[in-house]
């Protein structure tokens, strides 16, 4: 999918002024004594002992996280590489600029990973918001929270020390058993809600919905995955579908959906962008080799800027002046050129890139619909140094310059 560079989107400023506030003055307070609740849905926890394996919210799987195991069926199986974590292949997911290709590099290399970054970007900013309430709760201790597993919704305020950032939030968290199978976080700044999530679990089937929605209207993204998981709560298969809508500096909009397993992603999806009365798409499908260079015996500080992706082919439809071109690329990872032998080559060639859809909007169901009001039941203290030293890399990849690829003009037409 082509884009316009994301130097045009003012990300930094953006998310300073959704996420964080920029500094604003005052945290909104509650107008009542922590843990006598008056309205808004909540209910007076009873605290009661959870056993010592229970499921709390710090085992809640973040989006990105690791596939631990799994394969794509429509993938033939790929060489695999050596996961040298102190040198690593492939081209970096969160870390690659125009600089990482030259001419003669892949173009279908660079424009799938600019799509890549895209989606995990949008994932992340949901597993920041994840972070930071199981920063909270880790902070205020079992004691202060084991109440709060009762499938009731309960207000908290986040109470910031060192800067500012999201000041409300509504939590549920159901268990059955050990398990938790029901989770939902809604996240106001001021009193304007800006996030949800909802992730609910039976048995190994995983499914959850995020939406963002920047109060200016800029920028809004939802996310849904499906996915498999095992009794340490990590995957074992998943499937990521990002909708993202900017309406700043012109209009875009995309659509896309990404399969990963712990060796493969495939990817298909389109972009389209507005520019004056003119709208143009690109739509791909791409099938390629993920490599992981986390340490897999550190799982705490598993970070998505630590992936990277390898061989690979993709099947791009991009517009000319009259028609759609279509473009069938290949490439090797370890020299970023046109590779004819890709092993993925002949799965792209049976995809079809997905239709463009006309321009959408973005915005919270009345399920995903939080009004701000409630007394906080508990002051979560948040300390902004610690949080960001615990969070942070989630908000990171955002800030990222979209690549032009321009440079890189290397191309294999199967």
């Amino acid at each position: 999918m082509t884009m316009r560079p994301r130097s045009s989107w003012p990300f930094l400023l953006l998310l300073c002024l959704a996420l964080t506030g920029c500094g604003a003055a005052g945290v909104p307070t509650d107008g009542g004594a922590a843990g006598v609740p008056t309205g808004g849905g909540t209910t007076t926890p009873v605290p009661i002992e959870l056993p010592s394996a229970a499921m709390t919210i710090e085992d809640v799987p973040r989006i990105t996280g690791p596939v631990v195991s799994g394969s794509v069926s429509a993938i033939s199986p790929a060489p695999q590489k050596t996961h040298d974590r102190t040198t690593p292949t492939g081209v970096p997911i969160a870390q690659f600029t125009d600089a990482d290709f030259p001419a003669g590099s892949s173009q279908a290399a660079c424009l799938i990973a600019n799509d890549v970054q895209l989606n995990l970007a949008a994932a992340s900013e949901a597993d920041y918001y994840l972070c930071l309430v199981q920063y909270a709760f880790a902070t205020a201790g079992t004691e202060q929270t084991a109440a709060y597993y009762d499938g009731a919704y309960h207000v908290f305020r986040l109470a910031w020390s060192g800067g500012q950032g999201a000041d409300r939030i509504r939590v549920l968290l159901d268990r059955d058993s050990d398990v938790i199978t029901d989770f939902e976080l809604f996240v106001c700044r001021n009193t304007t809600q800006i996030f949800h999530t909802r992730q609910q679990r039976n048995g190994t089937a995983l499914t959850g919905t995020t939406v963002f929605v920047n109060p200016d209207g800029s920028f809004n993204y939802d996310v849904a995955v499906n996915a498999t998981v095992n009794d340490e709560h990590q995957y074992t298969s998943k499937q990521i579908a990002t909708d993202i809508n900017q309406n700043s500096n012109g209009a875009m909009w995309c659509e896309s959906s990404i399969t990963q397993t712990a060796s493969d992603l495939t990817e298909n999806g389109y972009c389209s962008n507005l520019s004056g009365s003119t709208t143009t798409t690109a739509r791909s499908s791409a099938a390629l080799t993920i490599l992981d260079h986390n340490d897999p015996d550190t799982p705490a500080t598993y970070d998505v800027h630590n992936l990277a992706i390898g061989d690979g082919a993709a099947i791009i439809w991009r517009p000319d002046a009259t028609s759609q071109v279509l473009q069938g690329w290949t490439w090797n990872s370890s020299v970023l050129v046109p590779d004819r032998a890709s092993s993925y080559l002949a799965d792209v060639r049976t995809q079809t890139p997905p239709e463009a859809a006309a321009q959408f909007t973005i915005d919270f169901d009345s399920s995903q619909t939080w009004n701000c009001s409630g007394t906080s039941e508990l002051t979560l203290e948040v300390e902004a140094g610690a949080a960001y030293d615990a969070c942070g890399r989630y908000l990171d990849i955002f800030s990222l310059e979209h690549t032009s690829c321009e440079n890189a003009d290397g191309t294999s037409t199967p």
